[in-house]
């Protein structure tokens, strides 16, 4: 440090020691003329008693700094002039390495958002979320929520966590003076904050007094985010202390959570934070706490110092079948679901994100994308970088016959590599930022998508710094190899007007491996691309155009069971009435929300099984659900709208033919089986069948239609409070304006939620593959833009050393035509290894994203063939000007300058 400390100052530095030799001597000089001698004699033996004096000054130097870091100094001042005096070529790279470094940056930022970045809290790196993992007959849950049963029994049996907590998402309706709102919040455990070691920005966290049925010293007690009080109350702090109407309830704000702090599942942003004894004042007979059978709180744990995550695991698998045994009915122990699952420890750390299950691989299939797009920018600046090496060898041999040492040479080149990289780095993380902000607004606010941080911090910092560093190694290596390589007499020995040497092997190898990454990555690019147009080729089952959905939240209405049944049926009712409408129902579980209801059924005359596999869909739909969907009845008729269906369902083409075979299904009975994991027993479901209905896809574009049976919206519908209104109008605005007014008729106390077209619905059911579509779309292209780039740079630089060959060949007979399709045929030998090359890529890179594909052909000959058209006619587009400027030259101007 302290030699580094003399960097800058140096220059005086070096004066004033070349200033005290120089009057170290004058004053040798003066004593010697004293003795008798003349001052040449004088000034000969002052010089030979101190010796070498440039020598000695040198050493000095090396004192203050080191020589390495005075040559890099030199090299970096001389390297800045190099990309002064070629600025097209600068410009060039610092754009091509922006763009790479840029899009690599921007994935990360996201994959460090979504799965790496901690939650700010104490030691996050000993937060555990504990999961119940299960693997039966109906399917796999990997990390299923638990129950308050199961946490409290956790609790006692649990040795390797300081502190449990649970943890559930709720929104909750606030009563303002401007009406009724929803805001997010949450359920927690009293001694949820005190787990996660945070400390309040006002007032005081909830503890576990609060977390007590009829609330703590001060009632129902609440915590709110510091956003939240920021935003709405203007952090006054006052709000302390003071009461609101929340979920119906009066509930005390006792504390504001500290800044930053979003709660442990990323993208809930709670508002609100309530003990978990509040649960069944908020849900009244939902109420889900004290079901030892529901799976619905999620659990973190704080292990205790040197616990590692290992143990805690192997503890919580240990602990599984006590737990069971304390918590089940014995009727429940021996299912098949509980005897396939047990307990796993997980790292929480980061929290919980319902994005990492949609978006964890596509993010890690565009990181690995934008990795060969990076490759193929070092690769194109590579190539460049040799053919401007091969102009530069005259200086190269200049330098080495002054004593530059091989190395030293290829240090500057390594320089000029390492400050055009360093440029691109810095425009790269303004490109990351805007790339990440296009693609959060691209992806649905459902899922939290705008609640991920991506502001440039330390670790994404040092990752682009990284990519500069990598990229600079890839662009400068090749290059700086070549110039070490320069043989000094052979090229000093040429004209300086001839002094471009030749590329090699090396340089001519770069464009087909290029060409083969970036036909890989345009297949890759065609098929993703087709399997969107093919789902959304795909029928569904049911129409998109001019079709609404509408979120009822009618939980703080008076009406309950029977006359909130009635009260839809009246407003669907009414809206059929308004102006612009052609149907309108209603449903429980509307499509393409990437969930469903399973159940088990069979006809009521089949012979008992011992366990039934959950593989029907199950949805409450209204009276003309189907019109409003256009879902066709293919047999019998719709359920009424009188509410005296109770007893009736309708099948869909699938479900009957599983259920009945080729039986007659009008007016036959289908059973359901439903098995209580709260009591252990089976409870059965009769129902009339009065329709068959087309079959139509409710959990994505994928799958294909399940088996469905559909019941009638009746008083036993589960989520009777929160059902969907379904809007078929003339128009989307007509549909929204006779929702507005039929909800402020009807309902006018209910907080108001914007509908949303069933056209979106089904573009967010597939956001995953369009913007995998959309970006590798993207990368394609930009390789085909490097591709053609180094293609051109090849054969421009292939031309101006061989317009002397060129010349003798036209002077000896050969055609214009001739010299182009000369060029032409050397493009398709660079071509021809790449395609072959990238063929053999793609192939295994299709099948390694075959999870991604639908109904595509991962070898498909037609797009391979279209793939490989197009990177030939961007290669022979990009070799077109150099091989016509070879074609125009003049044989008598050639020969001459030879």
């Amino acid at each position: 440090m302290s030699r580094l400390s003399h960097f800058f100052p140096r220059r005086r530095m070096y004066d004033d020691l070349s200033e005290e030799i120089r009057q170290h001597l004058e004053e040798k000089v003066e004593s010697l003329i004293v003795d008798g001698l003349s001052r040449e004699d004088a000034g000969h033996q002052a010089r030979r008693e101190f010796g070498n004096a440039a020598l000695m000054e040198e050493r000095s130097r090396e004192v203050w700094l080191r020589p390495w870091i005075e040559s890099l100094r030199a090299d970096v001042r001389f390297a800045l002039r190099q990309i002064g005096k070629s600025p097209g070529f600068a410009l060039t790279a610092i754009l091509t390495l922006a763009l790479g470094i840029g899009a690599n940056t921007g994935i990360f930022t996201l994959v460090h958002a979504l799965l790496l970045e901690d939650l700010p809290v104490p030691e996050p790196g000993r937060l555990t979320q504990v999961d119940l993992h299960i693997n039966s007959p109906n399917g796999d849950a990997w990390d299923a929520p638990m129950n308050f049963t199961f946490l409290e029994s956790i609790r006692r049996h649990a040795t390797s966590f300081s502190g449990i907590f649970g943890w559930s998402a709720q929104d909750f309706a606030l009563e303002e003076s401007t009406g009724s709102h929803l805001f997010a919040g949450a359920f927690v455990t009293g001694n949820a904050f005190e787990t996660l070691g945070l400390h309040p920005a006002a007032g005081r966290m909830l503890a576990p007094a609060d977390d007590q049925p009829g609330g703590g010293p001060d009632g129902w007690a609440a915590v709110i985010s510091y956003r939240f009080w920021k935003q709405h109350d203007n952090a006054d702090l006052s709000v302390i202390g003071s009461h609101v109407n929340l979920a119906g309830h009066s509930v005390t704000i006792v504390g504001v959570a500290p800044e930053g702090f979003e709660g442990v599942i990323d993208g809930a942003r709670p508002d609100f934070y309530l003990p978990l004894s509040f649960e069944p004042a908020a849900r009244g007979a939902e109420s889900r706490l004290h079901l030892p059978g529901g799976l619905w709180l999620m659990l973190w744990g704080r292990r205790k110092p040197g616990v590692s995550l290992a143990a805690a695991s192997a503890e919580m698998h240990t602990i599984f079948h006590a737990v069971v045994d304390e918590t089940l009915p014995p009727q429940v122990r021996h299912s098949p679901v509980v005897e396939h699952a047990t307990f796993v420890a997980r790292p929480g750390g980061t929290g919980w994100n319902d994005m990492r299950v949609t978006y964890t691989r596509p993010l890690l299939l565009l990181q690995i994308l934008v990795g060969v797009v990076l490759l193929v920018c070092c690769i194109n600046l590579a190539g460049l970088s040799l053919a401007r090496t091969a102009s530069r060898q005259h200086e190269f041999a200049t330098r080495g016959a002054l004593g530059a040492g091989r190395l030293r040479l290829m240090q500057q080149l390594l320089v000029e590599s390492l400050l055009l990289a360093l440029c691109g780095g810095a425009f790269a993380i303004l490109l990351a930022w805007l790339i990440d902000r296009g693609l959060l607004q691209f992806l649905p606010d459902s899922q939290g998508a705008q609640t991920l941080s991506v502001h440039p911090e330390l670790s994404i910092l040092l990752f682009t710094g990284a990519c500069a560093v990598v990229c600079a190694l890839l662009c400068g290596i090749a290059p700086a190899w070549a110039a070490g390589r320069v043989s000094i007499e052979s090229v000093l020995r040429r004209s300086g007007q001839n002094t471009t040497g030749r590329i090699g092997f090396t340089g001519r190898s770069f464009v087909p491996l290029q060409a083969a990454l970036t036909l890989a990555l345009v297949v890759i690019a065609a098929m993703l691309a087709t399997t969107v147009t093919r789902l959304r080729a795909s029928h569904p089952g049911f129409h998109i155009e001019n079709a609404l959905l509408a979120g009822a939240h009618f939980d703080q209405l008076p009406q309950k069971d029977a006359d909130l049944a009635a009260l839809y049926r009246r407003m669907t009712a009414r809206l059929e009435q308004m102006p612009g409408m052609e149907d309108a129902s209603v449903v429980d579980r509307p499509p393409l929300i990437g969930f469903a209801h399973m159940g088990a059924f069979d006809a009521a005359d089949a012979p008992p099984e011992r366990y039934h596999t959950y593989k029907y869909q199950i949805n409450d739909v209204g009276a003309h659900f189907f019109a409003a969907f256009g879902t066709h009845i293919l047999a019998g008729r719709d359920f009424a709208n009188d509410g005296n269906d109770q007893k009736d369902c309708i099948l869909n083409r699938s479900a009957a033919a599983a259920i009945f075979g080729g039986r007659p299904v009008l007016g036959q009975t289908v059973r359901e089986f439903n098995g209580s994991m709260d009591t252990g027993k089976t409870a059965t479901r009769d129902c009339q069948v009065i329709g068959i209905v087309e079959d139509a896809k409710y959990v994505n574009l994928r799958d294909t239609p399940p088996p469905t049976v559909y019941y009638p919206i009746t008083a036993a519908t589960e989520n009777l409070d929160s059902l969907t209104f379904v809007l078929h109008a003339g128009t989307l605005s007509e549909g929204r304006n006779a929702w507005h007014r039929v909800l402020h008729e009807i309902a006018p106390s209910t907080p108001e939620a914007e509908p949303i077209a069933v056209s979106v619905q089904l573009d967010n059911s597939i956001v995953r593959e369009r913007l995998l579509s959309m970006l590798s779309a993207f990368f394609a292209a930009l390789t085909l833009l490097l591709s053609g780039i180094g293609i051109y740079g090849l054969m421009a630089s292939s031309v101006a050393r061989r317009t002397t060959e060129i010349g003798v060949r036209m002077a000896l007979g050969s055609t214009r035509a001739g010299i182009f399709i000369l060029m032409l045929r050397r493009v398709t030998a660079l071509l021809l290894p790449g395609i072959l090359l990238g063929g053999c890529l793609a192939w295994f890179a299709a099948r390694s994203i075959r999870s991604f594909l639908f109904d595509v052909n991962p070898g498909s000959p037609a797009l391979f063939a279209a793939a490989i058209v197009l990177l030939a006619l961007c290669g022979f587009s990009a070799a077109m000007l150099p091989a016509r400027r070879a074609a125009s030259v003049d044989p008598m101007q050639a020969l001459r300058a030879e």
